[in-house]
């Protein structure tokens, strides 16, 4: 993930837990010329998109939707359960 590169504390994490992707001694040691392609299917989604956008909008008012804390992440899967 080339934004994981651009930002110093995320690639400092990365590095931390992956030592052994990281090559220390190398000066010229580059990220890759290109990332992987993983591609995925949409999941089945039971709701119509003016749905999930209502959805969307009622979590915000209630969450923080874009906190990355797992606590705060849980809790807004526990809102859209109570929402639907």
């Amino acid at each position: 993930n080339w934004q994981v590169t651009d930002e110093p504390r995320l690639l400092h994490h990365l590095l931390r837990e992956n030592p052994q992707d990281w090559e220390h001694e190398n000066p010229f040691h580059a990220p890759p010329s290109e990332l992987s392609d993983v591609p995925c299917e949409p999941p089945n989604c039971p709701f119509i998109a003016e749905q999930v956008a209502l959805l969307d909008t009622t979590l915000q008012g209630r969450v923080d939707v874009r906190s990355r804390n797992m606590v705060i992440r849980r809790l807004v899967w526990q809102e859209a359960f109570s929402i639907c």
